[in-house]
């Protein structure tokens, strides 16, 4: 109780508290630091002292008020706002990234306001805003904070997930107010400027969108995302380690959840070792039951274990790009424009050491995912992530990884082993390729329905646009009237232009995974169901040769023939 009245009164008057007189400007810092590292320590549980966190939030948001900013250090007010408040942006974005914050969602919008204050204090004294800002631990905050604005972006609540686009626009506002003069600083700080644009302006366009269409609208943004960052990548790394988990949870349900309710030991799954069970455990279920508060049914709680792992897979399908090594990447050293590769060497070795090539591994491990209760909802998840909204740069990889499974079909001799499970993963990959072979004509579709706008950026033959697509580059959510949360003018930074090219002209795998899968069809008995399976197949022909200008063949009539 007296702990909350002390919080209080920081927020009644901030300046009991910042009032250091004959002290020294170190000391000064050291004593305004003691003070806001002791609040952000409250705020970290908001469930055990839920009233002392959110006296501790609000007498934050009142510290980061640009009339107190200036009197945590009077004699050096900008380099020590750096030094703190980056301390405090690191400090609650860590718990954020490890999911330690029990009302996450109100975290995140107190962090929002928290970029609003900053944002205004840095355009109070925009002329020397970047004094000091490439401390350590600012550079900590900057990556933490990106790592936080990602992984928010699959949770399964839309109020978080909004929240996290708006913040995206406040970042780039940082930026134009640190180096606004220098465009080329802005675009080194932050390289996909105009995406983070556009996911904070999609965050208002969607106000009445279902969870769904909302999802997707991320995804077709972080498709266009061609530049990897510190923060990008290791968001993307740690929803890998996290989507791992939950697959292999959901793969196994019930026997997990049962095992746990009975209190007895999983350890014993062949599946899943003793020393997985415990993090999937943290990760998975339990991480969900912390989540939804007051709701204790467990069908509830399963679902939304599932829901987040779609989202994750999403997540993973569409940002991916970001792990490929630079040379598969385009740019002024990566792919060439629209060229069709005649080279006969496999995938690039980088790859086969590429997180990306083992989670695309693992999805189609899944399209024969067996469970009772999610084993079809699971593979048609796999088919439309897959088949959708996986990035073109990761094209190669994906045909790569099938031609591997469907390889193992064959023994030593090149005989055809059928089996149930075998023909199911085959009759799956068929609509995989399929999907991703008519995303050229799907796109065109859309965007005759969308019209002359839905084109801007890119002219890339695969449908996938550029990030030149400069969004009218609005600040959104912030509380505050003031500067910061106004609009940058323009339309957004032009940046370094990334080549337009071709993805599939540089699948090289695609002649004899086709082959193989034409011979798996023909050793198929007579059902009715081998029979539909065979109709896909030339289906999956039909739609291959529509798109071989954009193909790499080897020896294309050798190939027809062998078809026919």
């Amino acid at each position: 109780e007296l702990l909350l009245w002390i919080v209080r009164l920081i927020i009644v008057d901030p300046y009991l508290m910042l009032h250091n007189p004959n002290k020294l400007d170190h000391e000064t810092q050291m004593s305004t630091f003691e003070l806001i590292n002791g609040l952000v320590s409250l705020v970290h549980d908001t469930s055990m002292m839920p009233d002392v966190a959110h006296a501790a939030m609000e007498s934050l948001l009142v510290l980061h008020e640009t009339r107190n900013i200036e009197l945590w250090n009077p004699e050096a007010s900008i380099n020590t706002f750096w030094s703190i408040s980056s301390q405090v942006l690191f400090s609650i974005s860590q718990k954020l990234v490890l999911h330690q914050i029990y009302e996450y969602t109100s975290v995140l919008r107190w962090l929002r306001e928290i970029l609003v204050l900053r944002n205004a204090f840095l355009f109070h004294h925009k002329d020397n805003a970047y004094l000091g800002s490439n401390i350590p631990m600012a550079k900590h905050a900057h990556t933490k904070l990106e790592i936080v604005f990602f992984i928010y972006l699959w949770s399964i609540d839309p109020e978080a997930v909004k929240i996290a686009m708006s913040c995206f626009a406040l970042f780039a506002y940082e930026a134009d107010i640190r180096f606004g003069f220098d465009e080329t600083a802005v675009l080194a700080l932050l390289p996909n400027y105009n995406i983070y644009m556009e996911l904070s302006a999609a965050s208002t366009t969607l106000v009445t969108t279902g969870r769904n269409a909302l999802q997707k609208k991320i995804l077709l943004l972080l498709r266009r995302i061609e530049y990897a960052t510190p923060g990008n990548k290791q968001a993307w790394y740690d929803t890998f380690v996290s989507q791992q988990h939950l697959a292999k949870f959901l793969a196994i349900y019930p026997k997990r959840v049962d095992d746990l309710n009975s209190g007895g030991s999983t350890a014993s799954s062949t599946s899943v070792s003793g020393s997985e069970t415990s993090i999937i455990t943290g990760s998975g279920y339990s991480k969900i039951s912390k989540r939804r508060a007051g709701v204790h049914s467990s069908e509830h709680e399963i679902e939304d274990v599932f829901n987040e792992w779609a989202n994750m897979t999403g997540f993973l399908c569409a940002l991916g790009s970001v792990w490929l090594p630079i040379k598969n990447r385009p740019g002024q050293h990566g792919i060439p424009a629209d060229t069709r590769r005649t080279s006969m060497e496999p995938v690039s070795s980088d790859l086969h050491y590429c997180p990306v090539t083992q989670f695309i591994g693992d999805c189609l491990k899944y399209l024969v995912c067996q469970n009772e209760k999610f084993g079809i909802q699971i593979q048609r998840h796999i088919q439309d992530l897959l088949g959708h909204e996986l990035n073109p740069l990761c094209y190669p990889i994906l045909f790569d990884q099938i031609k591997i499974q469907v390889d193992k079909f064959f023994d030593a001799n090149g005989q055809v082993i059928c089996s149930e499970q075998n023909t199911q993963f085959i009759d799956n990959v068929i609509v995989i390729m399929r999907s991703v072979f008519e995303m050229k004509a799907q796109q065109a579709a859309q965007n005759s329905l969308e019209g002359p706008t839905a084109t801007t950026g890119s002219s890339n033959t695969l449908g996938v646009s550029g990030n030149n697509a400069g969004s009218s580059p609005s600040v959104v959510g912030g509380s505050s009237n003031d500067s910061s949360s106004n609009s940058t003018n323009g339309s957004g930074r032009g940046g370094p232009q990334q080549t337009s090219e071709n993805p599939l002209a540089n699948v090289i795998s695609l002649e004899q995974l086709v082959l193989n899968i034409v011979r798996y069809a023909r050793h198929l008995d007579t059902s009715v169901g081998a029979v539909a399976i065979r109709i896909r197949v030339c289906q999956l022909v039909e739609s291959m040769m529509k798109r071989r200008d954009d193909l790499s063949f080897r020896q294309e009539i050798k190939f027809r023939n062998k078809l026919v």
